[in-house]
């Protein structure tokens, strides 16, 4: 059998396997008390991943919309108005799953089904365990299709999506948005599990992959830099 290595499109590759510890870690951080130095630090970590992925359009969002919540919690955490105070308090909330939200992005946007299914194999995980992770990894964007294409579908018959229509109008939201998402969510489920069984990821038979996957010395690295933070965080040293 030749040893086949895909290209992916990164600087360095990053097993898939490294960037799961890093949402894990994500959401480790979330169970105690954090500063604002561990969370810098750990998103820093985070847009290397983005960065490294080449996804340079997300990372730079995902960047300026963390500034802009490091900001206006410095800068307004001492008004005594009951509506900045509201605003900085949904803030706070809003900076708190942060890192979990910027790592599940950049893992999704950055890994590809094959390679997760090939990392699992190399782990030898189950098959159920394996198929059932790719085809949620495969599907949060596939959802995120749909909403576009609903919103797009509204817009044709003169209706939109904004907070104003959100805060007004909730039950028409309901039926306008989250009923069509359902039912589409239920096709594509389905169309993924076939798609699934058609690849042949149900059998127990030994699959080869046109992945190579193995932990290289980056992979190694970012993981102590992780559990270094972590360490640190848990210790009160950072």
């Amino acid at each position: 059998m030749y040893d086949f290595q895909t290209k992916s499109d990164a600087f360095l590759d990053i097993n898939p396997l490294t960037k799961i510890v890093a949402f894990l870690v994500a959401n480790i951080l979330i169970l105690g008390v954090k500063t604002y130095k561990v969370e810098i630090v750990f998103c820093i970590l985070i847009l290397f991943l983005g960065i490294n992925g080449k996804l340079y359009k997300l990372s730079c969002k995902y960047t300026l919309f963390y500034a802009a919540l490091i900001l206006m919690d410095y800068f307004f955490k001492t008004n005594t108005n009951i509506i900045v105070s509201v605003i900085v308090l949904i803030a706070r909330i809003i900076r708190m799953f942060f890192p979990i939200v910027f790592a599940a992005h950049i893992l999704i946007n950055s890994t590809s089904t094959g390679e997760f299914i090939a990392s699992f194999n190399k782990m030898k995980l189950p098959t159920a365990f394996s198929v059932t992770f790719s085809v949620m990894m495969r599907f949060i964007p596939t959802v995120k299709e749909e909403i576009n294409a609903i919103k797009q579908a509204m817009s044709y018959r003169g209706l939109c999506i904004n907070f104003k229509s959100i805060i007004c109008h909730p039950v028409l939201m309901i039926e306008h948005v989250l009923v069509p998402l359902l039912i589409s969510s239920a096709h594509v489920m389905d169309e993924l599990a076939a798609a699934s069984m058609c690849r042949g990821l149900d059998t127990d038979v030994h699959r080869t992959s046109i992945y190579t996957v193995k932990f290289r010395l980056q992979d190694f690295s970012f993981i102590a830099l992780l559990f270094l933070v972590l360490a640190l965080a848990k210790g009160g040293w950072l």
